[in-house]
């Protein structure tokens, strides 16, 4: 915050005559910001006379739209030495950063302006009055209007435009501070509730840290059925489920369906590709994905997922799993969704499942079972409880002797 600082003002007369004044006023501190060749020639509307400076120069101007340029004090276009002088102007000289403006006596410092009330006008040119759209008063601030908002507005573009508080932050794009957007993640609407986002949880979400100092709002972040803190409510004891166990509903249970696929792989550069195909295509723009996976008795190879959109390009966002880090026990194994490049998230036409040959030896056949396959915005909500779904096999990357099953659990 500066201090709000006026500056004097001189009128353009004789030099000899300035000099006294300003030593009569005890204003000697001003004697030096005055031009050498100040006064010897008056200007009226900043148009010199013809004498009294020793060489020529173009002089800035002092005007009650601008602040003074120094070299320019006193003349237009200056005089020529032992000329006569021209008529004495009704100009002023301020200080750099100060402004003579319009109706004002003196200058005005334009980095704090001219307050008149709740209002301030002159903030970094003259002539600027700071609006109070949905505020009760402003300052100015480094010449930036700085408004005091009403409750539920916010001025989010203080350094790019003079509109008060234009922002309203009682919305799901910018609840309670500006641009903090309310999340998706996890629920199934979203609500901005006292400058605080309350969104509606899907089943397996729940919002833990609603009302926590936030920058970023990360909706209903917590997911209920991990495999390693699974449990009822943000409030319940969570606990890390057995091996053999997954999570559902809360609760540590055995797989209530799951899809099989099974590869005999020989060879270090086999591949065979699964794809769970989405009917109709959803939206996984920003999505987070999880496909829960168990490999028991991978001995090498590796497990490669990714997206493909409606056009058949691939996602850049591609997830590699060592198969024996999932030989032990059941594994949520998640990568982020996004268009990039050709790839558009907004028409994803199914998930990538392959099993890669890679480093051996390889188990004979390989099999990863899919308990389910999920994203946190909830278009893709896959479980396998009856039936592999809509799993099928690629004739583009194929091993031979490759099959989709299901079983009620794994055997």
């Amino acid at each position: 915050m500066f201090m709000v600082e006026k500056d004097g003002w001189f009128p353009k007369t004789a030099a000899s005559t300035a000099v006294l004044l300003i030593a009569a006023s005890g204003c000697g501190q001003y004697a030096d910001e005055l031009p050498s060749g100040y006064g010897g020639g008056g200007a009226a509307n900043g148009v010199a006379g013809s004498g009294g400076v020793s060489s020529g120069a173009t002089a800035g101007e002092s005007s009650a739209a601008g602040g003074f340029n120094p070299a320019g004090a006193g003349a237009g276009s200056a005089g020529r030495e032992g000329g006569e002088g021209g008529e004495g102007g009704e100009g002023g000289v301020c200080r750099e950063g100060f402004a003579l403006c319009a109706d004002m006596s003196e200058c005005t410092d334009l980095r704090v302006g001219d307050s008149q009330g709740n209002e301030v006008s002159n903030c970094g040119d003259c002539g600027t009055t700071c609006r109070l759209d949905h505020a009760s008063g402003s300052t100015c601030e480094a010449g930036l209007c700085a408004p005091t908002c009403q409750s539920g507005f916010a001025d989010c573009n203080p350094s790019s435009g003079n509109d008060g508080c234009e922002t309203e932050i009682t919305t799901v794009a910018n609840c309670g501070a500006c641009q903090r957007a309310c999340n998706q993640s996890g629920a199934t609407s979203r609500a901005c509730v006292s400058g605080l986002c309350a969104p509606t949880c899907e089943p397996h979400y729940a919002d833990c840290n609603q009302g926590a100092p936030l920058a970023h709002d990360d909706g209903c972040e917590t997911y209920l059925d991990s495999l390693d803190q699974c449990t009822k409510g943000c409030n319940s004891v969570s606990v890390a489920c057995a091996p053999s166990e997954v999570c559902n509903d809360g609760s540590c249970v055995a797989p209530a369906g799951v899809a099989i696929l099974s590869v005999p792989l020989t060879a270090a550069a086999q591949v065979q590709r699964f794809a769970d195909l989405f009917i109709p295509l959803p939206d996984l723009e920003g999505a987070t994905l999880t496909i829960r996976a168990y490999a028991p008795g991978a001995t090498g190879g590796k497990l490669v997922i990714f997206a493909s959109d409606s056009s058949s390009q691939f996602s850049p966002a591609v997830l590699e799993t060592e198969l024996k880090s999932i030989s032990q026990k059941w594994t949520d194994l998640t990568v982020q969704i996004a268009s990039s490049g050709a790839f558009s998230a907004t028409s994803a036409r199914q998930i990538n499942v392959e099993l890669r040959g890679a480093v051996g030896p390889w188990s004979k056949p390989t099999v990863v079972y899919v308990d389910s396959i999920r994203t946190s915005n909830l278009a893709v909500n896959d479980t396998f409880d009856s039936s592999a779904g809509n799993f099928v096999l690629s004739s583009f990357a194929a091993v031979s002797g490759s099959t989709i099953a299901w079983a009620a659990s794994v055997p």
